[in-house]
């Protein structure tokens, strides 16, 4: 199961995430389904392109027989990006491509400590 913290159960007991509860339930259900296993890939703050790299880079060698994407009305918002200021945004704020922001560490120490 692909998604973001719904998916992942945020702020919920494992055992009542939806991806346990529907491997619970298929299990339940007998037949086909006795042996499901749901792998729970829900990550807080992961939209479409994210969950789509992660399902290239990690979950298509699990062969996995079907795909669940769960989507939440936030999963059309704007993705987070780091600022050039090194913080976690929404807004369009996103530094120049020549920006040494976008690559360098040293530099988002040295901002900060110039705003502080």
């Amino acid at each position: 199961m692909l998604g973001d913290s719904v998916a992942f159960g945020w702020l919920q007991e494992e055992d009542r995430a939806f991806a346990r509860l529907l491997e619970r339930d298929l299990r339940a259900a007998g037949g086909p389904w006795a042996g499901t296993e749901v792998l729970n890939a829900g990550v807080p703050g992961y939209a479409a392109t994210t969950e789509a790299a992660w399902f290239r880079d990690h979950g298509e060698a699990l062969r996995p027989d079907l795909v669940v994407v769960a989507v939440n009305l936030n999963d059309f918002d704007r993705v987070p990006h780091m600022n050039g200021l090194g913080i976690l945004s929404t807004e369009d704020d996103r530094s120049p491509a020549w920006s040494p922001s976008n690559w360098s560490e040293l530099w988002l120490a040295l901002r900060w400590g110039w705003l502080l």
